[in-house]
């Protein structure tokens, strides 16, 4: 005989299911911004703070469907940070996100948003040569960590093999994890996994403080101006030129025109000026971004032809993806030759140094409109490794020049809080005025 379940009960237990599911359904992440300081004497810990102003906010309607407010409130609590800020991320409901405005100690909150992302023969290219310049002079970059935060890594590639790397610098603090995801075994030497509502400005804000330099990406939305989507000015920004290399097929070009000079910048490279910092010229410089042999996950397939899927270990891409790794590595180059150069003194060296010409002693071009590239598209020039290890003047710049700038800029006092993490902040002599190895001059 089928178990009886009496109209109460079952209507009791779809009104508790909808009530879950609505819930679950309007809440969101967030990442909240605490100011330190303000955190009570009885507080041990800031995690112990943030478990407590979470459970505060929790809504009433959550904490009736589970006997275990520790429980719950553990399942909302993502992250805690310490280090490029101060404070935590939350999965939480409107309402419990509007709370969480009036707890003591807030300073802002940034939804959890998915960030757009945005290689063989590009060192002879730079002309890097085992046997001397940069690459020799640097020992390699040795010692040197490089932090990749993207999408995610296919940790399998041949292409992250750590053979001929030396051994992890003792200054790595971090450590290899297994996780759903991620199986810790293919941790090794050379794979070592771990503007103010802006959370890349605010956490590279905290690595320029701390001497990380930063490389990031144009992005690929051009070739229209103001399409560079940061201009954050305490990093460098890359835009995606061009090789020498070519893949050969059968092709007949209307008007007869044969080779292309190398570099050029590509017409998907986002050009500047950028809305969020219009006084900093970005993009900063160029680099090979256009058919760069990367490696690639074996279950995406590389092109698809008559319905049929092509996969592969390896394929051609392009992007400011692909250039911005470039520049990283040439600042790990030079961090290796300069060990007391701080961020702003490498972005320098990289950006006066740099090539206006091209291999037929041409300016630059621009591939989309054919004439000379502009600093809009192409920065200062596009990279070179060797020279940069040696560029004489070198443009330096502090954390309170960064400071004086969003003074300048009219950033309220709580805004230039948000990106510095500090509340003693010095605006008494704003200025535009950066000593940054570029200029934009407005009409």
């Amino acid at each position: 005989m089928a178990p009886h379940i009496s109209q109460c009960s079952l209507f009791s237990y779809i009104t508790l299911f909808h009530l879950i599911f609505i819930t679950l359904a309007q809440s969101d992440n967030y990442i909240i911004h605490m100011n330190l300081s303000d955190m009570p004497k009885a507080f041990s810990t800031h995690h112990t703070w943030y478990h407590s102003t979470l459970s505060s906010v929790l809504e009433n309607s959550q904490l009736t469907t589970t006997n275990n407010l520790n429980s719950q409130i553990l399942s909302k609590l993502i992250y805690t940070y310490t280090h490029a800020m101060n404070g935590f991320s939350a999965n939480s409901s409107p309402k419990e996100h509007e709370s969480l405005k009036n707890s003591l100690g807030y300073i802002s909150s940034i939804p959890d948003l998915p960030l757009k992302i945005d290689t063989t023969h590009s060192p002879q290219f730079l002309g890097l040569n085992p046997n001397k310049g940069a690459w020799h002079d640097s020992n390699f970059g040795k010692d040197v960590i490089i932090g990749f935060i993207d999408t995610g890594v296919w940790p399998e590639s041949e292409s992250f093999k750590d053979i001929g790397i030396t051994n992890i610098p003792s200054k790595w603090k971090g450590q290899c994890e297994n996780s759903i995801h991620f199986d810790s075994s293919l941790c090794n030497k050379k794979l070592i996994v771990p503007l103010y509502e802006d959370p890349v400005a605010i956490g590279t804000f905290a690595a320029m403080e701390k001497g990380v330099f930063v490389s990031t990406s144009a992005g690929n939305d051009g070739p229209d101006l103001t399409t560079l989507h940061k201009g954050t000015p305490w990093v460098i920004t890359v835009a995606a030129g061009t090789m020498d290399r070519d893949f050969h097929g059968t092709l007949t070009l209307g008007n007869g025109f044969g080779v292309k000079a190398a570099p050029s910048v590509d017409s998907y490279s986002s050009r500047g000026p950028s809305y969020s910092c219009k006084f900093v010229l970005k993009p900063d410089i160029t680099a090979p971004g256009t058919s760069i042999l990367a490696a690639w996950p074996t279950n995406v397939p590389v092109f698809e032809l008559n319905s049929h899927k092509f996969f592969s270990k390896f394929n051609m891409d392009s992007g400011t993806s692909m250039s911005c790794p470039h520049v990283a590595g040439v600042a790990a180059l030079i961090k290796g030759a300069h060990r007391d150069w701080s961020p702003a003194a490498i972005r320098s060296a990289i950006m006066t140094t740099s090539d206006i010409f091209d291999n037929t002693n041409e300016q630059i071009k621009d591939i989309d409109s054919g004439d000379k590239a502009t600093p809009f598209a192409l920065g200062a020039g596009h990279v070179n490794p060797n020279r940069a290890l040696n560029p004489g003047l070198v443009y330096d710049v502090g954390v309170q020049d960064y400071v004086n700038l969003l003074c300048a800029l009219e950033y309220s006092q709580q805004n230039i809080t948000t990106i510095t993490r500090s509340s003693s902040n010095d605006c008494s002599k704003p200025s535009l005025d950066l000593n940054y190895p570029s200029f934009i001059a407005f009409c």
